[in-house]
């Protein structure tokens, strides 16, 4: 028989719906630290085990939300949601005068019907709910999104209206089922950097706690260069592992690089991409998305500064020993996938420079890995048979500011 959860009193329940690609995991486990050492005041941030006795990563109710997922018999979600509420809250302070936040990216992917049952539940435990979204410019979003998937999750395709259009083709979808919760829907924006400060204010706790925990910015954005790598990792081993320990590498050698501005090619992906992707969400109703999608649509000022030019002859020559030295001390023992490297090695030691035309081989060359096994001539290949193909030639590293 199911643990029927007690009665509990809290003033108020936020859901932070995390958006992928929002650093949320960072502010998740800084929140985890804060609840940990005793910090939150106003706010409860319970982390208890999930159903199969491991710690809920990186969400505290990722065990919640993963029943919203699938639509399934109302009575019987609602059985089960209670159940793993009860678990998630056993020991923890209430009182009116407290409020609950209950976290995860899952909460995004909710079925609306599911989350109208959570909604039920959660009126056990709370007098009234909040569901908190951030939400990033777009463009700033779909990098950010795309740069995670690379280094994680073994994504090969590079950042182009085909990867944009498939990835993002059901959000439109997500962000009309999320604002059709039978709650509140507040949007802030996520600001870079100040994701935990956000959330913090949100809930009521002084933001200033922030201070208190490891600094919580993300990481280095990756270079052109540097993504083209990890996709070509991806691409010859199919092992995220190997493809973050490449990237940490890389981030460690050179930790103060910034990305420039995205390249005329992306640039003009993802505008033809943000012209559709923007009608579909038009439509959508409530006050809650009309924040959300101003949000989206906000001008994004971009990167601070351009940082150097990217991978100059003499770096692509120590990233790609630098990769190499990684792929040797994973055990990846590929030789003829590493020889592909250091060929490309080779090709940045002859100092090949951008063409008259504005054709880069080396970024052909890391555009194009196939074209790299069979060890052909860049230019040759591009004039040849490249521009009849449809293949992108990226601008030439000089134009890149």
């Amino acid at each position: 028989m199911s643990r029927a959860p007690k009665r509990r009193v809290f003033g108020r329940v936020f859901v932070h719906a995390a958006l992928p690609g929002t650093a949320s995991g960072i502010a998740q486990a800084r929140m985890a630290e804060l609840a940990a050492a005793g910090r939150l005041r106003v706010a409860a941030y319970p982390a208890h085990a999930g159903f199969d006795g491991a710690t809920a990563q990186p969400g505290n109710a990722d065990a919640l939300a993963k029943l919203l997922l699938q639509p399934v018999d109302e009575s019987l979600l609602e059985e089960q949601l209670r159940h793993a509420l009860a678990l998630l809250l056993d020991g923890e302070r209430s009182g009116p005068e407290r409020n609950l936040l209950l976290s995860s990216e899952l909460f995004f992917f909710a079925a609306p019907a599911s989350a109208r049952v959570l909604r039920r539940v959660l009126s056990d435990v709370a007098t009234e709910a909040t569901q908190l979204v951030f939400v990033r410019p777009l463009r700033d979003w779909t990098h950010s999104i795309h740069a995670q998937m690379v280094v994680g999750h073994g994504l090969d395709s590079d950042y182009g209206l085909a990867w944009l259009d498939d990835y993002f083709v059901s959000f439109a979808d997500r962000f009309r089922d999320l604002v059709g919760w039978d709650m509140e829907t507040v949007a802030l924006p996520d600001v870079r950097s100040g994701l935990l400060r956000g959330v913090l204010e949100a809930i009521g706790e002084d933001p200033r706690l922030a201070d208190e925990v490891a600094d919580e910015r993300e990481c280095r954005g990756l270079l052109d260069e540097e993504l083209a790598l990890a996709r070509m990792v991806n691409a010859r081993f199919h092992d995220p592992h190997v493809t973050t320990a490449v990237t940490a590498a890389l981030r460690t050698r050179w930790p103060d690089d910034a990305p420039g501005q995205p390249s005329a090619q992306a640039a003009a992906a993802f505008a033809s991409f943000a012209e559709s992707f923007t009608a579909r969400i038009a439509g959508i109703p409530g006050d809650g998305m009309a924040r959300i999608r101003a949000l989206l649509l906000l001008p994004d000022p971009g990167p601070v500064a351009a940082g150097p030019l990217p991978m100059a002859p003499a770096r692509l020559m120590e990233a790609f020993s630098l990769v190499l030295d990684v792929l040797a001390r994973e055990g990846v023992e590929q030789a003829r996938a590493a020889t592909r490297f250091k060929t490309l090695s080779a090709y940045a030691a002859q100092r090949l420079e951008p063409s008259h035309a504005f054709f880069d081989p080396i970024h052909y060359l890391l555009q194009h890995d196939d074209l790299l096994a069979a060890n052909v001539d860049p230019w040759a290949h591009y004039f040849d048979h490249g521009r009849p193909e449809g293949r992108p030639s990226a601008l030439a590293r000089k134009d890149l500011k």
